[in-house]
């Protein structure tokens, strides 16, 4: 799958391209997210867990926290991923 320049524009702006809520995890594999924006997690944001498989890409995403993924109380699991480009400007890229 491939997400090209999305942005969270209502509400909270959560999640440029995935955002999951309450309960919602998220699992990636083969994936490109490219140039999204949200105010947490350019590329995804999620209340619960994120893997994160091969071959799945997050560049040049931008957020106010979390460049790329944004994850609230809960774990991501790379096993593979690449992050290239990415900008946080309050929080880690």
């Amino acid at each position: 799958s491939v997400f090209t320049d999305n942005d969270a524009v209502a509400g909270t702006r959560l999640g440029g391209a995935i955002s999951a809520g309450t309960g919602g995890q998220v699992g990636l594999w083969a994936t490109t997210i490219d140039g999204s924006n949200a105010a947490k997690g350019g590329g995804v944001h999620s209340t619960s867990s994120v893997f994160l498989g091969p071959g799945t890409s997050f560049t040049n995403n931008s957020a106010t926290s979390g460049g790329a993924v944004f994850v609230d109380s809960a774990a991501v699991v790379s096993s593979g991923a690449q992050f290239t480009g990415n900008r946080a400007f309050a929080g880690s890229g």
